[in-house]
């Protein structure tokens, strides 16, 4: 039973001080990215807000008649936080990634949350449109 061994190719890394061998904060071998350290850090904020909006969430659930609104934001706060830990932790500590790929991937996750805000935000304004033009109507039928 044969495996496959990978190997690194440290030309890459010989004679050469701005490599990622002598940086902590980053590395970069066989072209791609392997752990970044920025995405630990950003991955621990990510986290604190599932946590932190997660509580808020269940707490919103019981609260007054008047605070439910919250509990369907602090949900989408949740479900955004979930999916931006879940991306940084794939930066931080992975097999390595080509920089276009990080980048293509990032442009996708920040696409994706600034078209589902957009979304919820136009489809509650055509709610409360739709909303007001039900009440003008009934108050036009009952004079």
């Amino acid at each position: 039973m044969a495996t496959d061994i990978t190997t690194i190719d440290w030309t890459d890394h010989q004679n050469d001080t701005s490599s990622s061998l002598y940086s902590p904060d980053y590395t970069y071998s066989n072209d791609k990215y392997s752990c970044i350290r920025g995405f630990y850090f950003a991955h621990l904020v990510f986290n604190y807000l599932v946590f932190l909006s997660g509580i808020v969430c269940l707490a919103t659930r019981v609260a007054p008649p008047r605070y439910k609104w919250l509990h369907s934001w602090f949900g989408r706060v949740y479900v955004l936080s979930m999916l931006w830990s879940t991306v940084t932790s794939l930066l931080m500590n992975n097999t390595g990634l080509p920089l276009s790929t990080i980048i293509s991937f990032g442009a996708v996750m920040g696409g994706l949350t600034v078209g589902w805000i957009v979304i919820v935000v136009y489809r509650s304004g055509m709610d409360r449109k739709a909303q007001q033009l039900v009440q003008e109507r009934l108050r036009g039928e009952t004079k």
